[in-house]
């Protein structure tokens, strides 16, 4: 989609806005649809008609009981929380987001983080693994997984400052352990980062 891309034109957002909020009246766009034009309106930091698509979106993805689907849930709570988005029903999809998927991950994790070698990390890391089966969670979005890793007991570096020493040990392995480069997916995606790139002075 040209927000993959990072193409941003007024018209071509006006366009795109404009039947996003006439199919979601018409109650024709589904969960997936909701996410994803609000995933591309905040990757092209289209905040003015980010914030007018949600306060339709949300209610919604609430209506439609959007949190049947784990991918979708996430992007648009991240997105939501990251904007402060007060919409009708966005406190239902903060608080379900947080009781279905949220928790029961944070807990299933601070199982492995709490076990000792051997059976009981074992038998910790099988029960991880069936919660992740079990609600469809791969990653908790950028602006909850902070909650999380604060809950787990990790010191988290404020937005925009430097990465504490744990996070570069993490990324230094992470290097270490990747493969050679294959179609990203959720099983070998370690971390999603924004860039800019300059040309000449230009952006």
């Amino acid at each position: 989609s040209y927000a993959v891309l990072g193409f941003t034109s007024a018209k071509l957002s006006d366009a795109v806005l404009g039947a996003a909020l006439d199919k979601i009246e018409a109650q024709e766009f589904g969960i997936q649809e909701l996410a994803n034009v609000a995933w591309s309106f905040d990757v092209t930091g289209d905040a003015t008609r980010l914030r007018t698509f949600l306060q339709a979106a949300i209610p919604r993805f609430v209506a439609v009981d959007g949190f049947s689907d784990a991918a979708a849930c996430t992007d648009l709570a991240n997105i939501a929380q990251l904007h402060g988005t007060r919409a009708a029903g966005s406190e239902k999809l903060d608080a379900e987001f947080r009781s279905r998927f949220c928790r029961p991950l944070v807990a299933a994790l601070q199982q492995c983080a709490d076990g000792a070698d051997g059976r009981e990390l074992m038998v910790a890391v099988e029960a991880l693994e069936e919660v992740v089966k079990r609600i469809g969670l791969t990653n908790f979005g950028f602006f909850f997984v902070r909650e999380a890793m604060s809950e787990l007991g990790f010191e988290v570096a404020s937005q925009g400052e430097a990465p504490l020493a744990w996070g570069k040990e993490a990324r230094a392995m992470a290097k270490e352990h990747m493969e050679e480069w294959r179609i990203p997916g959720t099983e070998n995606i370690l971390v999603v980062v924004s860039y800019e790139v300059w040309y000449q002075g230009k952006s």
